[in-house]
C-alpha cells in the first residue's frame, strides 16, 4: 500500500480524529520552527546563484517541506550515536562539513536559544514573568516550578 493511499484512509478515520489533533500539537511543539525558517530563508538565497530563480520563495518552501517527509520516514531518526551529555553545539561541531552551506550559517549564527550574549533583558523578563503568572495555575497543578523559584 503506497503512504499516499495509507495518509487518504487515515485521514478519513473518525475514530481518530481527536487523537490526531492531539498527536499534531506535540509535533507542532517538537518541532524547531525558527530554525526551519533560517534554513529556508538561506535557502532561498541560494537557489539565485545556481542558477534557479524562486522569486516568491516557492521553491525553497516546497524543499523545506520536502526535507520534513523524508526526515520523518528516515530510519535514522530513531538513531543517535551521541551520548547522553553532548550538547548540541559539539555534536553540530563535529558533524561540520566546511563545504556546507547551511553548516556555515550555524556557525556564523548559532540559533540554539533567544540570546542576548549573557547579558539579562528586561522585555525578555517581563514577558517570561506574564507569562508564568498566566499560567500559572496549570503550572502549580503539574508540579512545574520556574527557574527563578528553584
Amino acid at each position: 500500500m503506497s503512504g499516499a493511499i495509507q495518509a487518504e484512509r487515515t485521514a478519513d478515520r473518525p475514530d481518530l480524529g481527536e487523537l490526531t489533533k492531539q498527536l499534531y500539537g506535540h509535533v507542532m511543539d517538537a518541532i524547531d520552527f525558527a530554525a526551519l525558517f533560517q534554513l529556508e530563508q538561506l535557502l532561498w538565497s541560494l537557489l539565485p546563484d545556481r542558477g534557479i530563480h524562486d522569486e516568491e520563495g516557492e521553491l525553497a518552501s516546497q524543499l523545506i517541506a520536502e526535507a520534513i517527509v523524508r526526515a520523518s520516514k528516515d530510519p535514522a531518526r530513531h538513531i543517535s550515536f551521541v551520548p547522553p551529555g553532548i550538547t548540541k553545539a559539539e555534536a553540530k561541531a563535529v558533524d561540520f562539513d566546511e563545504h556546507c552551506p547551511f553548516c556555515q550559517l550555524e556557525a556564523a549564527a548559532p540559533s540554539d536559544d533567544h540570546d542576548h550574549g549573557g547579558e539579562p533583558c528586561a522585555l525578555c523578563d517581563d514577558l517570561a514573568r506574564m507569562w508564568r503568572e498566566e499560567h500559572a495555575e496549570v503550572l502549580r497543578k503539574r508540579g512545574v516550578r520556574s527557574p527563578a523559584r528553584r
